[in-house]
């Protein structure tokens, strides 16, 4: 488990200044260990950007969503401003077709991915304000009529 504090949200009711506890696959006890690819790893004092669920085996911890795809390291850049980074690497995605695994690619192209944190902000403000698409006329299966 990670232990965050929370700095701001952007969804959901924690409040700040709350500390939560995040699961993630693998650790260490001691001198052994056991890593899992695409974990999203913490260091001590970094500040993240973290797409979190309510752990589905604990309701009172989270766990990160997409695995490290979910945690945004926080830096500044040069100007000051602040700056959020994606880890890939070490990952390897697949494309799917009908279902099926078509390819694997062994590693991601950019293992490496920035953007500001204002604009960060403002595409989960704009999410979370756009209605969903759906399609229409789609047949709803059909009622249970045992009743």
């Amino acid at each position: 488990f990670t232990r965050l504090k929370i700095l701001e949200t952007y969804k959901g009711d924690n409040a700040i200044g709350e500390i939560i506890r995040v699961r993630t696959l693998g650790g260490e006890v001691g001198e052994v260990g056991m890593a899992v690819a695409g974990t999203a790893k913490f260091q001590p004092s970094e500040e993240v950007v973290v797409f979190g669920r309510i752990d589905r085996y604990d309701a009172a911890n989270f766990q990160v969503v997409g695995m490290s795809q979910g945690k945004f390291s926080v830096k500044k850049d040069p100007s000051g401003d602040a700056v959020v980074t994606a880890n890939f690497a070490g990952l390897a995605f697949a494309s799917t077709s009908e279902g099926k695994v078509t390819s694997i690619a062994e590693k991601h192209s950019s293992p490496t991915r920035s953007i500001r944190l204002s604009e960060l902000k403002s595409r989960l403000t704009e999410a979370q304000t756009t209605p969903t698409k759906a399609q229409s006329d789609v047949p709803l299966p059909p009622k249970d009529t045992d009743q």
